[in-house]
């Protein structure tokens, strides 16, 4: 009996091979931690400073502190985009799965859905939880709710920022095939290039900037967020995983063997 390659059963196996994966769960359970850890010790350090008796605190945003964990998440995101495709690289694993997929194209864009829509559930579910647990550690006078302007988009934003930095981690992954060269490119293309940009004193160079991938993500998170504005920092986060996931399966397609 023939079985049938389905996008649907590319995805199913991928996402087997990925909960297989001891690796892939610490990765998970480290971004989790990550985000409810940081955003919990900050917010009992605010906590304590008003109990020492400081009473000035009009410039604590308990949405902020709730999403600080988010700069060290998208690292470990990011890296765990790389590691699910160049892991079969270096095991040589790929050659079975292209072996199963001959067209290739959809193990590339399968296996890289499913890495975005674990990082999306683990950035919602984490920036919700973080957010509600900021909320029980700080004081009432203090406390925000979803219902405020811009909190429930921001907290959305995170799971979908976060879901980008780990596809961009798979593409990068996918062109580079090469586990210490993709990470460093992405910790370089997120880290580096914004401050690298900053700091070149061309007026044309700076007014990119702000339209950088990791400087979108920001947009993404902030409940007022500059320009570029929320809705055309999705748009754009769209393009750049659209753009880096066409290149990837076109360069897999005609490479891999």
């Amino acid at each position: 009996m023939t079985v049938r390659v389905t996008p649907g059963r590319v995805f199913a196996s991928e996402w087997t091979k990925f909960r297989s994966l001891r690796s892939s769960l610490y990765l998970v359970a480290g971004s989790v931690v990550i985000m409810l850890g940081l955003a919990a010790l900050i917010a009992l350090a605010v906590r304590d400073e008003q109990g020492s008796g400081s009473d000035d605190f009009s410039g604590v945003d308990t949405f902020e502190i709730s999403l600080m964990g988010f700069w060290l998440a998208q690292l470990t995101l990011g890296v765990l985009g790389v590691l699910v495709v160049t892991g079969e690289y270096g095991t040589g694993q790929v050659r079975s799965t292209f072996a199963a997929v001959p067209r290739k194209v959809p193990v590339v864009l399968m296996k890289t859905a499913m890495i975005g829509l674990v990082a999306f559930v683990v950035g919602l579910v984490s920036a919700g939880l973080a957010f509600l647990l900021v909320g029980a550690i700080l004081p009432s006078d203090l406390d925000i709710s979803l219902s405020d302007p811009g909190v429930a988009r921001g907290l959305l934003g995170a799971g979908l920022y976060l879901a980008a930095v780990a596809v961009y981690g798979a593409g990068i992954g996918w062109l580079l095939r090469h586990s210490a060269g993709a990470v460093a490119v992405l910790m370089g293309a997120l880290l580096v290039l914004p401050i690298v940009v900053m700091v070149i004193p061309i007026d044309w160079i700076q007014r990119l900037g702000p339209y950088l991938p990791s400087r979108v993500g920001q947009s993404l998170l902030s409940r007022a967020p500059e320009n570029p504005g929320w809705t055309v920092s999705l748009m754009l986060t769209i393009v750049y995983v659209a753009v880096l996931m066409g290149v990837s399966a076109a360069v897999v397609r005609r490479r891999d063997v």
